[in-house]
């Protein structure tokens, strides 16, 4: 059964508002059966909702039109131009002006090619479009002249192609293109995209066709600065776990870490990473960021002996005149106490002195290193210690010239 795409053309119906009451029901009708009882009636998601339409193709050889398919929708219907129709588990987009004729809507959709896969502020978005080499829209007179290296490209122009701007690329059947132009007005509810052939970068994932692909990865990670094993005193000995979270080496301010003890016999943790030891053993003191975990051991004691320690923090290497700060950090058995720090710079040796650099400054937990100016590099070591020395860590640090 043939849908009327203009049921108002018959003549030989009054056109009084009785007549024509009649004809909308009559239209209505014989629409409800074809969506539900003819074969070209269809269950389709039409923007994520499921809906029964009628999907025709062009049967007329002279006037058809190649790649588009005729989609008829109840008057309820969420269809608009750029909606994405997903029917026989391929997606479409609706490429003209809906035509409401009182009784269903009717309107065009063609077949998706292609799926723009691109970034913005690291975050991945994937939007169907056609690829062609003219624009598509609501007059199918217009046409776009392009030269042989260029394409349009139709999408819905919706929130996620609002991030498309003249620097984004594309990877599209291997090779990658860079955006010219973008025409959000010509076709209401479409976006028509001027795209020139680019050149491949190693930045572009080709297999999985996403151009900038790797500057977009979002590299988390997450560390635990006591040192292990944390030994508490069974009655009531506390440790405070120190936890560095990181985002693409960048140190995360308030980052949300979960914690877990393995053995809740020998000690418990806080939501803050608080630990509070309540018997002697061992247990192990999970902490996790983003889905990444880390590790630390706790032995619960009944006497704990003092175990200091202090660490070292700054770069590697210092070029001639360069300065830098380096800081130090004391604990007893994993936990952070407050001793003031003595800084020295020393030979690679860790014996002798060393002109290669001098420290400038210094207060009990930092100082400031400067390689000296002269023709000589190689290796000196920045030595954190105790008042008295018994407590001590090296740093080695190389001196490199300005080349």
């Amino acid at each position: 059964m043939y849908i009327r795409s203009e049921w108002m053309s018959n003549s030989d119906i009054s056109g009084d508002d009785f007549s024509k009451q009649l004809q909308i029901k009559e239209v209505k009708d014989r629409f409800e059966i074809q969506r539900y009882q003819s074969n070209e009636g269809c269950s389709v998601k039409i923007d994520d909702v499921i809906e029964q339409v009628v999907v025709q193709v062009y049967t007329n050889v002279i006037n058809k039109n190649e790649g588009y398919l005729k989609l008829h929708c109840d008057l309820d219907s969420v269809v608009k131009t750029g909606s994405i129709v997903e029917y026989k588990n391929e997606k479409y987009i609706v490429v003209n002006a809906i035509n409401n004729n009182e009784a269903y809507k009717s309107t065009r959709m063609m077949q998706c090619n292609n799926t723009l896969k691109f970034y913005k502020n690291h975050i991945l978005f994937q939007v169907p479009c056609i690829v062609g080499k003219g624009n598509i829209n609501m007059d199918e007179n217009r046409f776009i002249s392009i030269t042989a290296d260029e394409y349009i490209l139709v999408c819905p122009n919706i929130l996620d192609t609002s991030n498309i701007d003249l620097n984004t690329r594309f990877i599209l059947t291997g090779s990658a293109y860079q955006v010219l132009g973008i025409d959000n007005i010509s076709s209401v509810g479409l976006l028509n995209i001027r795209v020139k052939e680019d050149s491949i970068v190693e930045d572009d994932n080709l297999s999985l066709g996403i151009a900038n692909y790797y500057s977009n990865q979002i590299v988390d990670g997450i560390s635990i600065l006591n040192a292990s094993p944390i030994m508490l005193n069974v009655l009531g000995g506390t440790a405070q776990l120190l936890v560095e979270c990181t985002r693409n080496s960048d140190l995360v301010v308030t980052p949300i870490v979960t914690y877990v003890s393995s053995n809740i016999n020998v000690c418990e943790v806080s939501s803050s990473g608080l630990i509070t030891c309540i018997g002697t053993g061992l247990s192990t003191i999970t902490a996790t960021y983003k889905g990444i975990s880390v590790s630390i051991q706790v032995s619960g004691i009944v006497d704990v002996q003092d175990n200091y320690s202090v660490s070292i923090s700054g770069v590697d290497y210092l070029k001639y005149n360069q300065v830098d700060d380096y800081t130090c950090e004391f604990s007893n058995n994993g936990s952070p106490v407050e001793i003031n720090g003595y800084w020295s710079i020393l030979a690679d040796d860790g014996i002798s002195s060393t002109n290669l650099a001098s420290i400038t400054s210094s207060n009990y937990d930092s100082c400031i290193v400067k390689a000296n100016n002269n023709s000589q590099y190689g290796y000196v070591k920045l030595k954190a210690q105790n008042q008295s020395g018994g407590v001590y860590s090296m740093k080695r640090i190389r001196i490199k010239s300005l080349i």
